[in-house]
């Protein structure tokens, strides 16, 4: 189809037990496929979740190819786990837990405060 995939040009590889000792590969070079026809399913157990998983919405790994290329959906890749950087934080504080902790931005649009 016409879709702008972040998939393209992406190469993903079942990491093996030689990778592993060599250490290889960081847990945030790992990613999951979102599914799709053109994505690369993992070949352990979480593959087969997968499949348990599409089946029990009545899915099929097949059933994202279309005829018509347009309907096709061809899958991504996600980060099982990101590493942040350059990050800032620090605690708040609240009396009331039925209050939302921060302010969201529906609230700044509609003027809403967060607890105090």
């Amino acid at each position: 189809g016409g879709g702008n995939s972040q998939r393209e040009g992406k190469k993903v590889r079942v990491v093996t037990d030689e990778d592993v000792a060599q250490e290889t590969y960081d847990v945030t070079d790992v990613v999951l496929p979102v599914p799709g026809s053109k994505v690369k399913y993992p070949e352990n157990r979480v593959g087969k979740e997968y499949d348990d998983a599409l089946a029990n919405l009545g899915l099929d790994k097949k059933q994202f190819v279309h005829t018509s290329g347009e309907y096709s959906l061809g899958g991504d890749y996600r980060k099982f786990l990101c590493r942040p950087k350059d990050m800032t934080w620090e605690f708040q504080g609240y009396s009331d837990p039925l209050q939302p902790l921060l302010a969201t931005d529906l609230m700044g649009v509609t003027g809403h405060a967060a607890a105090a």
